[in-house]
């Protein structure tokens, strides 16, 4: 016997409809290279990512036909996102940071033929101009201009296109089609591997319930209040999962571009009254020295942090709790898991724990969510389970 319930395939397009049409006071903050700031709201990233389909669509891509992309955390990756998954494409992120040879293999193995670029990451392309995959028809700058810098080794090799002169003119409307859960949606490559990157492919299935899981509260615990600024890259493991669930949640997404110093890290945090950051343990070590470089450096309003991909020393995050009134929770995940496994939270039998033994049990990866049961052979970090 079957429920009575409406039944609706879980669609990332979804996701980004709610936050249009539900959190339309949201603001999305989005860092420029040169610090300048682009400000936009959920519906109007809902229009762009609809205009962004209607000009593949018009390109003539296809349902399962892979979009790549060379981009930072900014709003034109953010509307790539939904844009390519919600009509039906797989959305490549490629790491910039992988060897030059790696990115000309994962590009060749995934057959992308289109590859939306950061005029910032130019040189990355470049470097592998002779390697392009014949797969590749279109080279797309996330900008207004379509113009390649003199001497470009690009020149000849690919047709090349402005991002904002396609999306002009397009409908602010897509239908976005219906279609099988378990349709892929994004293709993540490992980069801590023997051998080649190897291709995960994630459906929207996966994507829609990782969002579920981890908008609990043991989890990210992210409401429409929060502001949330994910410094863990869009280009890897679709940054832990926070662009959908900031739009699931309705809450504020900043978006910190290619500029992760403390200095700029800490300008958004304050300027934009972030509640809520995620990222590896380099990134808080180095906020952490330059705050105390300099006793007037604080926090007007203390965010909420999450660490993972590897064990944050337990100096550094008494130092936040301690000095600075700043809370890290410390999470496991792997490409293959979408990648979130565990979170550490404090449970019950450790609620009256006092600062400094919690803050060793802290450094644990702490408990599966939810959805996982056993996380499964294979780790991105090296720590015990609490």
């Amino acid at each position: 016997m079957l429920g009575l319930m409406q039944d609706r395939p879980l669609l990332i397009s979804s996701i980004l409809e709610h936050a249009a049409r539900n959190h339309g006071g949201a603001r999305i903050v989005s860092a420029r290279a040169d610090g300048t700031l682009a400000r936009h709201t959920w519906p109007e990233i809902a229009t762009r990512a609809a205009q962004l389909a209607h000009a593949l669509t018009q390109r003539g891509v296809q349902p399962g036909e892979r979009i790549a992309t060379l981009a930072w955390n900014e709003h034109r990756h953010l509307e790539a996102y939904y844009g390519v998954s919600g009509m039906g494409a797989v959305l490549h992120t490629v790491n910039p940071r992988l060897f030059p040879d790696q990115i000309a293999f994962i590009l060749a193995d995934a057959g992308d033929t289109h590859l939306l670029i950061d005029p910032t990451l130019l040189p990355v392309l470049e470097g592998i101009a002779e390697r392009l995959p014949p797969s590749l028809r279109a080279v797309i700058l996330m900008g207004e201009a379509a113009a390649l810098p003199e001497g470009s080794k690009l020149h000849g090799k690919v047709e090349v296109l402005a991002q904002e002169a396609l999306l002009a003119g397009q409908p602010g409307q897509f239908d976005w089609p219906v279609f099988d859960e378990r349709t892929a949606s994004s293709l993540c490559y490992t980069s801590g591997t023997t051998g080649q990157p190897k291709g995960v492919l994630y459906s929207h299935r996966s994507t829609v319930i990782h969002t579920l899981a981890i908008l609990q509260k043991d989890v990210f615990n992210i409401g429409a209040a929060d502001v949330v600024l994910p410094v863990v890259p869009m280009f890897h493991v679709n940054a832990w999962g926070i662009p959908y669930a900031a739009a699931m949640a309705g809450a504020s997404l900043v978006l910190p571009g290619p500029k992760l110093d403390p200095t700029s890290l800490h300008r958004l945090f304050e300027e934009e009254h972030v509640t809520f950051s995620a990222g590896v343990p380099t990134i808080w070590t180095a906020l952490l020295q330059w705050l105390r470089a300099d006793p007037s450096r604080r926090f007007s309003n203390p965010p909420r942090l999450v660490v993972g991909g590897t064990a944050l020393p337990a100096a550094i995050n008494a130092g936040f709790r301690k000095e600075y009134g700043v809370d890290i929770l410390h999470a496991w995940g792997m490409t293959e898991t979408s990648p979130l496994g565990t979170t550490n939270a404090r449970k019950p039998e450790n609620a009256d724990w006092d600062t400094d033994r919690f803050l060793d049990y802290a450094r644990k990866q702490g408990r599966p969510l939810v959805r996982r049961g056993d996380p499964g052979a294979g780790q991105c970090g090296a720590a015990h389970p609490a």
